[in-house]
């Protein structure tokens, strides 16, 4: 494979829970040691997208500080679409706080339907909302959670 000259790869994990998420498995984990592990792992980067919140990404940023890990604030958001929804990361830039993520969970309507955090936003929406003007973030498709 040739590589164009100045062209660097990084390794990154994009999709990265913390003990803010209902589905996090693990006791005890302080933003330290997720920090710690993916350094370890030779990560350059990750992106922390918890379901519906972004309360640990304050945390995780500060524990970060002076080493070399680039931590993007970002959320997992589920949106109705197809038969079970879809789930849409949203990752922002490095510099957004969790101001922000809180914030861009006004913007993109999340209500608790029958026990489930979900937007009211269609699929369209939702991806408009994290890639527009305000939060000029990038929406991935993380998922469907059903057929």
């Amino acid at each position: 494979m040739s590589i164009t000259q100045g062209l660097k790869f990084k390794k990154l994990d994009l999709h990265v829970h913390t003990p803010a998420s209902a589905c996090f498995v693990g006791e005890n984990v302080t933003p330290e040691a997720i920090v710690s592990e993916a350094i370890q792992k030779g990560l350059a980067g990750v992106a922390i997208t918890d379901h519906d919140t972004g309360a640990w990404v304050d945390r995780v940023k500060m524990a970060a500080q002076g080493k070399p890990l680039v931590v993007f604030p970002g959320m997992e958001i589920l949106v109705p679409a197809g038969a079970g929804g879809v789930h849409v990361l949203a990752i922002l830039d490095v510099d957004k706080t969790t101001k922000d993520l809180d914030e861009l969970t006004g913007a993109l309507k999340i209500k608790n339907v029958d026990g489930h955090l979900i937007s009211e936003l269609s699929l369209y929406e939702v991806v408009d909302q994290i890639t527009g003007k305000i939060y000029n973030g990038l929406a991935i498709l993380a998922h469907c959670t059903g057929p």
